[in-house]
């Protein structure tokens, strides 16, 4: 038995709430506002729970690999860079040492 305490402090039992198909409508609510609510509630759900699922299955594969292509950027990026800054570097030490040699 699964039980919570409202802001009332008043105690009530989610799975009788469950399995009375209120899904959370207060106990005070007419029963059509309760068969509203629960048809709202199915509404908004997929008729197919299972293609809902395989969708959000392979929505989690392609973020998966994005992931994987993003860090293989990122890697590639650091190369760059550091490549970049090295060369700035050894032009920056051409110019400096030409510089002494000419004074």
């Amino acid at each position: 038995m699964t039980a919570q305490q409202t802001n009332d402090g008043d105690i009530i039992d989610l799975t009788e709430l469950v399995e009375a198909g209120n899904l959370g409508v207060a106990e005070a609510s007419a029963p059509e506002e309760s068969s509203t609510a629960l048809g709202m509630l199915n509404a908004l759900l997929p008729d197919n729970l299972e293609e809902g699922m395989d969708r959000l299955l392979d929505m989690e594969k392609r973020l998966i690999r994005l992931e994987s292509r993003m860090d293989n950027l990122v890697l590639q990026f650091s190369d760059r860079v550091e490549k970049a800054a090295a060369s700035a570097a050894a032009r920056i030490l051409r110019e400096e040492l030409a510089a002494l040699l000419r004074s």
